[in-house]
């Protein structure tokens, strides 16, 4: 069993400054300010990809590896 790391106290708030937010890697997805566009964007590109073959989804996975990024045909 792996041991657990020692609990975090917050440092206090600043009180002149504005109130922190948590960088945006932390805030949950369901949580983030999306911009309605985008979100309708990648509801397309999922429908999109939902309606691939196996061969297609496998070679973007493979080049989504290879490249680390969409390509701009894929976007």
């Amino acid at each position: 069993m792996h041991h657990l790391l020692p609990h975090r106290t917050n440092p206090p708030d600043n009180p002149n400054g504005p109130p922190q937010l948590p960088p945006p890697h932390l805030v949950p997805l369901h949580q983030r300010d999306w911009p309605r566009r985008r979100l309708r964007d990648l509801d397309q590109a999922n429908k999109r990809f939902d309606s691939w073959s196996f061969d297609e989804k496998f070679f973007l996975g493979r080049t989504r590896a290879e490249f680390g990024r969409l390509t701009s045909q894929e976007a």
